[in-house]
């Protein structure tokens, strides 16, 4: 072959690489393997522990992961009312989103209470609660979970989601996902980094019928990120939701 029709392939080649990759869906990166951990607060680095109502419950880490070393418990001993979960973080804006667009928020867990995926999202009034995916089914081996969120309403700025904990019992989580679906918007809209006021009002979840989820039981390859402990760099105010689903 000659050096022109050489050069003339490594061009193909490369020109054919981007065209692929340009298809594929955005994936973020988040700490979503949670194996960043604040060592003072033993809360994983960008993400928040909240709660809301009468219920009495404890965070904790451990070692027997989906994937890396780390991934985070909730546990509930008592409850009335409200709820436990872990956040992706709020103070520096959520996770930048794009008006008009959908996003598949991903995780794996082990539950043996009632618990979902809520989706929260940021406005120019602060935060406040968005859509729900439906109650997960109760497993005591790892199990993956998808929600398709609805198109991004306009005005929104950032989105943060977990899986909440509503009932006694135990949750772990980890292996988070969070990727655009691709095709559906142009207008990319960016989180600010004010944190917003808490919201205070508190309705009971809804699932949201625009909202599609599946769930997959396997044990499938290790997703983590590493084991490295590092300190919080989010470790001022968080802008909590103190209250659910405003």
């Amino acid at each position: 072959m000659t050096s022109l029709a050489v050069a003339l392939a490594l061009i193909l080649t490369v020109i054919t690489a981007g065209r692929g990759s340009s298809a594929a869906a955005a994936t973020v990166s988040f700490n979503q393997g949670l194996e960043r951990v604040n060592t003072t607060t033993q809360t994983p680095v960008g993400w928040i522990h909240d709660s809301y109502g009468t219920n009495t419950g404890a965070w904790s880490l451990t070692t027997a992961a989906h994937g890396g070393t780390v991934a985070s418990v909730v546990t509930i001993s008592s409850y009335t009312s409200g709820d436990r979960k872990l956040l992706s973080g709020q103070s520096n804006g959520g996770l930048a989103v794009t008006a008009g667009t959908s996003y598949d928020l991903s995780a794996w867990y082990q539950t043996d209470g009632t618990a979902d995926m809520a989706v929260f999202r940021r406005t120019a009034s602060g935060w406040t609660y968005w859509t729900s995916g439906p109650f997960l089914a109760k497993s005591q081996s790892w199990t993956s979970t998808t929600l398709r969120t609805p198109p991004v309403p306009a005005g929104t700025t950032g989105l943060s989601f977990g899986i909440v904990l509503e009932s006694v019992g135990r949750l772990a989580t980890d292996d988070y996902g969070f990727a655009a679906v691709a095709g559906t918007s142009t207008t990319t809209v960016s989180p600010t980094t004010t944190a917003p006021s808490p919201t205070t009002s508190s309705t009971a979840p809804t699932t949201s019928s625009t909202s599609t989820s599946t769930s997959t039981s396997t044990t499938g390859p290790s997703t983590g990120s590493g084991s490295t402990l590092f300190t919080d760099a989010f470790s001022g105010s968080d802008g909590l939701l103190t209250n659910e689903y405003a």
